[in-house]
Formats: C-alpha cells, sequence, structure tokens
C-alpha cells in the first residue's frame, strides 16, 4: 500500500503471511527471518519498493513481524528465555546472534520494558530499527487486541515525522506556511501524546517509544531553532485551521497560497 503523506513524502507498506512451522526449531525461524529482514535482500520486494517509489534512488526501510508460537500461555516466557540473542538480533539487524553480549540485550529489552509490564503470554520489541511481536497461539486474553497492526500504524507515523523533520528535499523553503501548520501537527503528536492518542494506554506507551526511539523531541527543538527567525504571521496562523487538513482538496488550497520568499 502506497501512501502520500504531506511534505512530498511516500511511505510504502508490504505485508505478507508466511506459514512457517516453529515446533521444530524457533531459533532457526528467528535466523531464517534476518534473511526477509530487509527489502534490499529481496530483489522482488526491492523492485517493488523501486517501483511504487517512482524516481527515487534510494530509500529506508522499517521492518515489522509478528510470530504466533504454538505453545501454550504458561510456557510462553520459558519459550523464549533460551533465544534471547536471537530475537533481539533479528529487531536490530545484528548479522551474528553469538555475538551479543548481555548487556546489549537487556539494553534492547529495558528499552520495551514498559510495554510488556501488563502482557500475558505476549511480548513486544521496537527501537528504530524495527517492530517485534511475539504470542502464543492460544486465543487472546491479554489487555491489547490487536495490538501488532496498531503499533505497525504509530511506526508509520514515526516514520513520517521523523522524514517530515529531517526536511531533506527542503519541502519547507518551497512551503513555508504549509510546513508550519505540519510543524505544529507533528509537536502535538509528539509532545502532547497522552491527548493525541487518548483511546488507550498501551497506545500512549507505544507512541512515547517511538519517539524516544526516533528521537523526535529533539528534531522537534532542532527544527524549531534553525526556523525560528524565519516564522511569519501567515504561517502562524495555519495552527487556526481545523477540519480535515489532510484531504486533497484542503491540502491543495494550503499549496496555491504558498509562494517562494521573496
Amino acid at each position: 500500500m502506497l501512501i502520500s503523506f504531506p511534505g512530498d513524502i511516500l511511505l510504502l507498506s508490504i505485508n505478507a503471511k508466511l506459514a512457517e512451522s516453529v515446533f521444530g526449531d524457533f531459533r532457526c525461524l528467528l535466523e531464517t527471518l534476518k534473511e526477509i529482514r530487509s527489502p534490499k535482500l529481496v530483489p522482488i520486494i526491492d523492485a517493488l519498493f523501486r517501483e511504487g517509489t517512482a524516481l527515487a534512488l534510494s530509500y529506508e526501510d522499517y521492518f515489522g513481524v509478528q510470530i504466533r508460537l504454538p505453545v501454550a500461555d504458561d510456557l510462553f516466557e520459558d519459550t523464549l528465555k533460551p533465544v534471547r540473542s536471537n530475537i533481539v538480533s533479528l529487531l536490530i539487524g545484528a548479522p551474528n546472534a553469538d555475538m551479543l553480549n548481555s548487556e546489549v540485550i537487556d539494553r534492547v529489552e529495558e528499552t520495551s520494558a514498559e510495554l510488556n509490564t501488563k502482557a500475558f503470554a505476549e511480548k513486544m520489541l521496537l527501537n528504530r530499527q524495527g517492530l517485534l511481536y511475539l504470542r502464543s497461539r492460544s486465543p487472546y486474553r491479554g489487555p491489547h487486541p490487536n495490538r501488532f497492526s496498531r503499533a505497525r500504524d504509530l511506526a508509520k507515523l514515526a516514520i513520517y515525522s521523523r522524514s517530515f523533520l529531517r526536511d531533506a528535499h527542503h519541502f519547507s523553503m518551497f512551503h513555508p506556511r504549509l510546513s508550519q501548520f505540519l510543524f505544529q501537527r507533528v509537536r502535538q503528536w509528539v509532545e502532547y501524546p497522552q491527548l493525541v492518542f487518548d483511546a488507550s494506554v498501551s497506545q500512549t506507551l507505544a507512541w512515547t517509544a517511538f519517539v524516544e526511539e526516533f528521537l523526535l523531541a529533539d528534531r522537534l527543538e532542532a527544527w524549531t531553532k534553525l526556523s525560528e527567525s524565519k516564522i511569519d504571521l501567515p504561517a502562524r496562523t495555519m495552527a487556526q485551521i481545523h477540519g480535515e487538513w489532510w484531504t486533497a482538496d484542503v491540502l491543495s488550497e494550503l499549496l496555491d497560497d504558498d509562494a517562494f520568499p521573496e
């Protein structure tokens, strides 16, 4: 699915379901998944990304996977313990799980510790490199239904926010007022997550983790310092716009009103 975000940012999402058996060797499965961890490692997927992004010469990728283990709920934690290094290795893209020391493994798990406080027979790990969700195949009895898909959507929002704040193609130079308006929206997501994602505590926690991992607060501060002397009054008034600001009609109107600084 190709998503065009305001700010000339394209995000292409490719989803697939693998019917791999983990009855034999869970460690082997985790190592095998590394072979498809990046679309650049799979020629046909890489071609889809390049076709979907038209003339883009390069792209960044983000990995997310959900694994359902054929074990009873009470055996879930014991099943994960022997393969902690393999799980972390898959998440961060380390080629050799045996080379990861316990300090690295502990640090990666601690980053997502708050996300798993109330978890039962499930485990979520996330950082700026990927999203990993494991759970048993038993009927779900935890407090977070559809947890992986929701976290995946938050990852997309974090990726967009990071790309927008990087402003690598100088969109803010060509469309200063629209950029300032979008900046205020991103700022609201980053600084007030408890208000934006108030429907779920778990979503708020996941978004907060993404904000920290993607350094979004630091990027907001850098943007502010670099642009505070260039913001004009019309740009400030963009914050007063309400309604469906993301729709094509409204964005077209905002773009038409923008102009190069004289």
